[in-house]
């Protein structure tokens, strides 16, 4: 389980292993839904990626997509 955080449908947090008990957010299920989503994994992204261009993962709340 993954635990991302958006702003404006652009992911700007992921945690890996949120419910470790020594590296995980301290949270339950619920406090996390209040702030984020939790997912079962992202996609990398697999594109040629231009000079001077980062890809920027987006997630709709059912799929994700990257924008360069």
């Amino acid at each position: 389980m993954v635990y991302i955080k958006m702003e404006n449908s652009v992911v700007t947090y992921q945690h890996f292993m949120p419910f470790d008990p020594v590296y995980g957010l301290g949270k339950t299920e619920a406090e996390l839904l209040e702030t984020g989503y939790l997912v079962d994994s992202i996609p990398e992204y697999s594109g040629e990626i231009p000079e001077g261009k980062t890809p920027e993962l987006h997630y709709d709340g059912t799929e994700f997509s990257w924008v360069m």
